[in-house]
Protein backbone atom coordinates (compact mmCIF):
# COMPACT_ATOMS: atom_id res chain seq x y z
CA UNK A 1 0.00 0.00 0.00
CA UNK A 2 2.63 2.32 0.69
CA UNK A 3 4.37 1.76 -2.28
CA UNK A 4 1.63 2.57 -4.04
CA UNK A 5 1.46 6.12 -2.67
CA UNK A 6 5.05 6.26 -3.30
CA UNK A 7 4.43 5.55 -6.65
CA UNK A 8 1.52 7.84 -7.15
CA UNK A 9 3.66 10.49 -5.44
CA UNK A 10 6.39 10.46 -8.08
CA UNK A 11 3.93 10.01 -10.70
CA UNK A 12 2.54 13.28 -10.09
CA UNK A 13 5.48 15.34 -9.22
CA UNK A 14 6.83 14.03 -12.72
CA UNK A 15 3.37 15.24 -14.57
CA UNK A 16 3.79 18.44 -12.52
CA UNK A 17 7.24 19.24 -13.96
CA UNK A 18 6.62 17.54 -17.07
CA UNK A 19 3.48 20.34 -17.81
CA UNK A 20 5.97 23.72 -16.03
CA UNK A 21 8.84 22.42 -18.53
CA UNK A 22 6.53 22.32 -21.98
CA UNK A 23 4.97 25.52 -20.80
CA UNK A 24 1.59 24.65 -19.79
CA UNK A 25 1.38 26.70 -16.81
CA UNK A 26 -1.83 28.43 -16.53
CA UNK A 27 -4.15 25.66 -15.27
CA UNK A 28 -1.92 25.23 -11.91
CA UNK A 29 -1.40 29.03 -12.12
CA UNK A 30 -4.97 29.48 -12.13
CA UNK A 31 -5.36 26.90 -9.25
CA UNK A 32 -2.60 28.88 -7.39
CA UNK A 33 -3.98 32.42 -7.75
CA UNK A 34 -7.74 30.58 -6.57
CA UNK A 35 -6.12 29.13 -3.29
CA UNK A 36 -3.95 32.33 -2.41
CA UNK A 37 -4.24 34.76 -4.76
CA UNK A 38 -5.90 36.88 -2.19
CA UNK A 39 -3.55 36.03 0.21
CA UNK A 40 -0.96 37.69 -1.86
CA UNK A 41 -2.97 40.56 -3.37
CA UNK A 42 -3.33 41.58 -0.19
CA UNK A 43 -0.35 41.66 0.94
CA UNK A 44 0.56 43.97 -1.43
CA UNK A 45 -1.93 45.67 -1.04
CA UNK A 46 -2.73 46.58 2.31
CA UNK A 47 0.60 48.60 2.92
CA UNK A 48 -0.88 51.10 0.62
CA UNK A 49 -4.14 51.03 1.86
CA UNK A 50 -5.11 54.57 4.09
CA UNK A 51 -8.41 54.29 6.85
CA UNK A 52 -10.41 57.26 6.94
CA UNK A 53 -11.01 56.23 11.28
CA UNK A 54 -13.97 59.58 10.71
CA UNK A 55 -15.73 57.28 8.50
CA UNK A 56 -15.32 54.08 9.94
CA UNK A 57 -16.46 55.43 13.21
CA UNK A 58 -19.42 57.30 11.20
CA UNK A 59 -19.94 53.56 9.58
CA UNK A 60 -20.15 51.78 13.30
CA UNK A 61 -22.02 53.91 14.99
CA UNK A 62 -24.89 54.37 11.68
CA UNK A 63 -24.97 50.38 11.51
CA UNK A 64 -25.64 50.33 15.64
CA UNK A 65 -28.40 52.54 15.15
CA UNK A 66 -29.87 51.05 12.55
CA UNK A 67 -28.97 47.76 14.26
CA UNK A 68 -31.09 49.42 17.35
CA UNK A 69 -34.24 50.15 15.59
CA UNK A 70 -34.76 47.24 13.71
CA UNK A 71 -34.58 45.59 16.51
CA UNK A 72 -37.17 47.57 18.44
CA UNK A 73 -38.99 47.45 15.39
CA UNK A 74 -39.12 43.76 15.20
CA UNK A 75 -39.97 43.47 19.02
CA UNK A 76 -43.10 45.93 18.52
CA UNK A 77 -44.09 43.67 15.61
CA UNK A 78 -43.47 40.57 17.06
CA UNK A 79 -45.13 41.63 20.43
CA UNK A 80 -47.89 39.28 21.70
CA UNK A 81 -51.81 40.44 20.84
CA UNK A 82 -54.66 40.07 22.96
CA UNK A 83 -55.29 36.30 21.65
CA UNK A 84 -53.81 34.03 23.95
CA UNK A 85 -52.23 31.96 21.46
CA UNK A 86 -49.59 34.44 21.12
CA UNK A 87 -48.45 35.22 24.57
CA UNK A 88 -45.05 34.09 25.68
CA UNK A 89 -43.80 34.97 22.49
CA UNK A 90 -40.26 37.61 22.41
CA UNK A 91 -38.40 39.17 19.61
CA UNK A 92 -34.79 38.09 20.44
CA UNK A 93 -32.11 40.24 19.99
CA UNK A 94 -29.81 37.47 18.29
CA UNK A 95 -32.60 37.32 15.78
CA UNK A 96 -31.75 40.79 15.13
CA UNK A 97 -28.03 40.41 14.82
CA UNK A 98 -28.88 37.72 12.61
CA UNK A 99 -31.09 39.97 10.17
CA UNK A 100 -28.23 43.10 10.38
CA UNK A 101 -25.06 40.75 9.56
CA UNK A 102 -27.32 39.01 6.09
CA UNK A 103 -28.14 42.61 5.09
CA UNK A 104 -24.63 43.50 5.18
CA UNK A 105 -23.62 40.85 3.90
CA UNK A 106 -26.32 41.10 0.72
CA UNK A 107 -25.60 44.27 0.42
CA UNK A 108 -21.25 43.63 0.34
CA UNK A 109 -22.10 40.60 -2.31
CA UNK A 110 -24.32 43.42 -4.23
CA UNK A 111 -21.41 44.92 -4.61
CA UNK A 112 -18.97 42.45 -5.52
CA UNK A 113 -21.15 41.07 -8.05
CA UNK A 114 -21.81 44.68 -9.53
CA UNK A 115 -17.64 44.86 -9.38
CA UNK A 116 -17.27 41.44 -10.64
CA UNK A 117 -19.93 42.25 -14.15
CA UNK A 118 -17.99 45.24 -14.81
CA UNK A 119 -14.92 43.38 -14.81
CA UNK A 120 -16.09 40.20 -17.02
CA UNK A 121 -17.39 43.32 -19.50
CA UNK A 122 -14.46 44.59 -19.70
CA UNK A 123 -12.53 41.90 -20.36
CA UNK A 124 -14.98 40.45 -23.01
CA UNK A 125 -14.83 44.12 -24.87
CA UNK A 126 -10.81 44.89 -24.40
CA UNK A 127 -8.64 44.72 -27.60
CA UNK A 128 -6.34 42.73 -25.53
CA UNK A 129 -6.46 39.21 -25.19
CA UNK A 130 -7.19 37.99 -21.80
CA UNK A 131 -5.36 34.84 -22.32
CA UNK A 132 -1.71 34.26 -24.17
CA UNK A 133 -1.60 30.97 -25.28
CA UNK A 134 2.35 30.08 -24.35
CA UNK A 135 2.60 27.92 -27.14
CA UNK A 136 1.95 30.61 -29.70
CA UNK A 137 4.54 32.80 -28.91
CA UNK A 138 7.20 29.98 -28.59
CA UNK A 139 6.29 29.46 -32.18
CA UNK A 140 6.01 33.02 -32.75
CA UNK A 141 9.40 33.02 -31.78
CA UNK A 142 10.76 29.78 -33.18
CA UNK A 143 9.08 31.28 -36.55
CA UNK A 144 11.40 34.65 -36.14
CA UNK A 145 14.06 32.63 -35.70
CA UNK A 146 13.54 30.77 -39.32
CA UNK A 147 13.42 34.06 -41.10
CA UNK A 148 16.33 35.46 -40.01
CA UNK A 149 18.10 31.89 -40.89
CA UNK A 150 16.57 32.69 -44.30
CA UNK A 151 18.44 35.84 -44.14
CA UNK A 152 21.35 34.45 -43.24
CA UNK A 153 21.56 32.01 -46.07
CA UNK A 154 20.80 34.65 -48.50
CA UNK A 155 23.58 36.42 -47.34
CA UNK A 156 26.09 33.23 -47.88
CA UNK A 157 24.45 32.74 -51.23
CA UNK A 158 25.34 36.35 -52.26
CA UNK A 159 28.53 36.03 -50.93
CA UNK A 160 28.91 33.02 -52.94
CA UNK A 161 28.27 34.79 -55.96
CA UNK A 162 30.00 38.47 -55.62
CA UNK A 163 33.01 37.53 -52.96
CA UNK A 164 31.34 39.91 -50.36
CA UNK A 165 27.63 40.43 -48.77
CA UNK A 166 25.22 43.14 -49.90
CA UNK A 167 25.87 46.33 -48.69
CA UNK A 168 23.38 47.90 -46.03
CA UNK A 169 21.97 50.41 -48.32
CA UNK A 170 22.68 51.55 -52.09
CA UNK A 171 22.93 54.86 -52.86
CA UNK A 172 23.81 57.03 -56.44
CA UNK A 173 26.28 59.45 -57.05
CA UNK A 174 23.91 62.16 -56.42
CA UNK A 175 22.71 60.76 -53.40
CA UNK A 176 19.86 59.48 -54.46
CA UNK A 177 18.46 56.27 -52.10
CA UNK A 178 18.72 53.31 -54.62
CA UNK A 179 18.21 50.14 -53.12
CA UNK A 180 18.05 47.98 -49.73
CA UNK A 181 20.37 45.38 -48.11
CA UNK A 182 16.64 42.90 -48.27
CA UNK A 183 16.41 43.96 -52.38
CA UNK A 184 19.34 42.84 -52.89
CA UNK A 185 18.83 39.08 -51.74
CA UNK A 186 15.46 38.60 -52.92
CA UNK A 187 17.50 36.44 -56.20
CA UNK A 188 19.33 34.42 -53.51
CA UNK A 189 16.02 33.12 -51.48
CA UNK A 190 14.83 30.23 -51.79
CA UNK A 191 11.41 31.87 -52.60
CA UNK A 192 9.82 31.69 -55.53
CA UNK A 193 7.71 35.27 -54.42
CA UNK A 194 11.50 37.12 -53.72
CA UNK A 195 12.26 36.45 -57.04
CA UNK A 196 9.31 37.53 -59.29
CA UNK A 197 9.66 40.47 -57.10
CA UNK A 198 13.15 41.53 -57.88
CA UNK A 199 12.02 41.00 -61.33
CA UNK A 200 9.38 43.60 -61.02
CA UNK A 201 12.18 45.76 -59.72
CA UNK A 202 13.83 48.53 -61.51
CA UNK A 203 16.96 48.73 -60.01
CA UNK A 204 18.15 51.71 -62.43
CA UNK A 205 16.00 53.76 -60.72
CA UNK A 206 15.58 54.56 -56.57
CA UNK A 207 13.36 52.42 -54.55
CA UNK A 208 10.30 54.90 -54.16
CA UNK A 209 10.10 55.63 -57.68
CA UNK A 210 6.61 55.71 -58.93
CA UNK A 211 7.69 52.81 -61.40
CA UNK A 212 8.84 50.39 -58.22
CA UNK A 213 5.55 51.29 -56.11
CA UNK A 214 3.86 47.71 -57.31
CA UNK A 215 6.92 45.55 -56.27
CA UNK A 216 7.48 47.25 -52.52
CA UNK A 217 3.99 47.37 -52.05
CA UNK A 218 3.93 43.43 -51.79
CA UNK A 219 4.48 41.58 -48.18
CA UNK A 220 7.67 39.59 -47.79
CA UNK A 221 7.00 36.43 -44.75
CA UNK A 222 10.49 36.17 -44.36
CA UNK A 223 10.57 40.04 -42.90
CA UNK A 224 7.71 40.06 -41.15
CA UNK A 225 8.06 38.42 -37.13
CA UNK A 226 5.21 36.16 -35.93
CA UNK A 227 5.37 37.77 -32.48
CA UNK A 228 4.91 41.48 -34.09
CA UNK A 229 1.76 40.23 -35.46
CA UNK A 230 -0.02 38.23 -32.68
CA UNK A 231 0.49 41.25 -30.36
CA UNK A 232 -0.86 43.85 -32.94
CA UNK A 233 -3.70 45.05 -30.48
CA UNK A 234 -0.72 47.11 -28.52
CA UNK A 235 0.61 48.86 -31.50
CA UNK A 236 -0.43 52.51 -32.15
CA UNK A 237 1.74 52.52 -35.19
CA UNK A 238 1.55 50.79 -38.86
CA UNK A 239 3.08 47.03 -38.65
CA UNK A 240 2.14 46.00 -42.41
CA UNK A 241 2.24 49.00 -44.77
CA UNK A 242 3.88 52.46 -44.28
CA UNK A 243 1.29 56.13 -44.95
CA UNK A 244 2.31 54.86 -49.03
CA UNK A 245 1.39 51.51 -48.80
CA UNK A 246 4.79 50.10 -48.61
CA UNK A 247 5.39 46.99 -47.19
CA UNK A 248 7.26 47.13 -43.79
CA UNK A 249 9.86 45.23 -42.58
CA UNK A 250 10.29 43.77 -38.68
CA UNK A 251 14.52 43.37 -39.33
CA UNK A 252 16.74 45.38 -39.97
CA UNK A 253 20.65 45.61 -41.03
CA UNK A 254 23.54 46.10 -38.42
CA UNK A 255 24.80 49.57 -39.81
CA UNK A 256 28.24 48.01 -38.88
CA UNK A 257 27.59 45.44 -40.81
CA UNK A 258 25.85 46.46 -43.84
CA UNK A 259 27.23 49.49 -44.58
CA UNK A 260 25.88 51.84 -47.31
CA UNK A 261 27.54 51.52 -50.16
CA UNK A 262 30.55 48.90 -48.72
CA UNK A 263 30.11 46.08 -49.40
CA UNK A 264 32.04 43.38 -46.47
CA UNK A 265 33.92 40.70 -47.71
CA UNK A 266 34.17 37.57 -45.11
CA UNK A 267 37.93 37.77 -45.13
CA UNK A 268 37.40 41.32 -43.71
CA UNK A 269 35.43 40.25 -40.32
CA UNK A 270 38.66 39.61 -38.09
CA UNK A 271 36.93 39.71 -35.45
CA UNK A 272 35.08 36.57 -36.61
CA UNK A 273 32.03 35.66 -38.08
CA UNK A 274 30.44 34.10 -34.79
CA UNK A 275 31.13 37.09 -33.00
CA UNK A 276 29.67 39.55 -36.02
CA UNK A 277 25.77 40.30 -35.89
CA UNK A 278 24.72 40.87 -39.36
CA UNK A 279 20.72 41.62 -38.71
CA UNK A 280 18.23 41.62 -35.91
CA UNK A 281 14.66 41.70 -34.73
CA UNK A 282 13.06 45.36 -33.97
CA UNK A 283 9.48 45.88 -32.40
CA UNK A 284 9.20 49.61 -33.57
CA UNK A 285 9.62 52.60 -36.08
CA UNK A 286 9.92 49.87 -38.77
CA UNK A 287 10.80 51.04 -42.25
CA UNK A 288 9.87 49.73 -45.67
CA UNK A 289 11.93 46.44 -46.90
CA UNK A 290 12.83 48.58 -50.02
CA UNK A 291 14.57 51.16 -47.57
CA UNK A 292 18.08 51.33 -48.36
CA UNK A 293 18.02 53.07 -44.51
CA UNK A 294 16.36 50.27 -43.31
CA UNK A 295 20.13 49.54 -40.55
CA UNK A 296 20.32 50.68 -36.86
CA UNK A 297 22.67 51.11 -34.50
CA UNK A 298 23.96 48.38 -32.11
CA UNK A 299 24.98 51.00 -29.79
CA UNK A 300 21.07 52.42 -28.99
CA UNK A 301 21.02 48.99 -27.19
CA UNK A 302 18.46 45.83 -27.09
CA UNK A 303 14.69 47.26 -26.06
CA UNK A 304 15.74 50.11 -24.75
CA UNK A 305 15.41 52.92 -28.11
CA UNK A 306 11.89 52.27 -30.62
CA UNK A 307 14.88 52.94 -33.02
CA UNK A 308 17.31 50.14 -31.61
CA UNK A 309 16.82 46.63 -32.04
CA UNK A 310 14.09 44.69 -29.97
CA UNK A 311 11.49 42.33 -29.44
CA UNK A 312 7.82 41.98 -28.14
CA UNK A 313 9.50 39.16 -26.40
CA UNK A 314 10.22 41.28 -22.97
CA UNK A 315 13.83 41.24 -21.76
CA UNK A 316 15.85 39.60 -24.93
CA UNK A 317 15.94 39.57 -28.79
CA UNK A 318 17.37 37.62 -32.00
CA UNK A 319 20.22 38.28 -34.05
CA UNK A 320 21.64 36.73 -37.42
CA UNK A 321 25.24 36.43 -37.32
CA UNK A 322 27.77 36.61 -39.63
CA UNK A 323 28.53 32.45 -39.35
CA UNK A 324 24.58 32.02 -39.86
CA UNK A 325 23.82 31.13 -36.66
CA UNK A 326 20.66 32.86 -35.38
CA UNK A 327 21.25 33.77 -31.11
CA UNK A 328 18.74 35.11 -28.11
CA UNK A 329 20.30 38.08 -26.30
CA UNK A 330 18.95 39.18 -23.63
CA UNK A 331 18.86 42.82 -23.22
CA UNK A 332 20.85 43.45 -20.36
CA UNK A 333 23.96 42.79 -21.89
CA UNK A 334 26.56 44.55 -21.29
CA UNK A 335 27.12 47.38 -23.43
CA UNK A 336 30.76 47.00 -24.27
CA UNK A 337 30.00 43.32 -25.50
CA UNK A 338 27.50 44.60 -27.81
CA UNK A 339 29.18 46.74 -29.05
CA UNK A 340 31.89 43.96 -29.99
CA UNK A 341 29.73 42.17 -31.49
CA UNK A 342 28.81 44.93 -33.82
CA UNK A 343 31.54 45.41 -35.37
CA UNK A 344 33.35 43.16 -38.01
CA UNK A 345 36.99 44.12 -37.41
CA UNK A 346 36.83 46.24 -33.93
CA UNK A 347 39.76 44.05 -32.45
CA UNK A 348 37.72 43.69 -29.36
CA UNK A 349 38.47 40.26 -27.16
CA UNK A 350 35.00 39.47 -26.04
CA UNK A 351 36.64 37.13 -23.34
CA UNK A 352 37.93 40.11 -21.80
CA UNK A 353 34.27 41.35 -20.83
Amino acid sequence: MRSKSITYSVVVTVIFFGISFIGCMFPIDLELNLLAGWGVFLWKTLPAVTVDWTSVLTAIVALGVFAVGLHRFCRWFYAPRDDSSSRGRTWKFAWSSAMVWSIVLMFTAGIAMIGVTHQLVWLCTMKTPFLYNTFDEVYARRDSRDHLQQIGLATHNYHDEYGTFPAGGMFDDAGRSMHSWATQLLPYLEDKKAAKIYGQIATDVPWNDPRNAAAFEQQLSWLLNPAIEMKEHVYDEPIHFDAEQRALAHYAGNVLFLRPNRPLAIQEITDGTSNTIIAGEVKAKFRPWGDPTNVRDLKLGINKSPHGFGSPSSGVAQFLYADGSVRIVNDNIAVEVLQADATPSGGEDVSDY
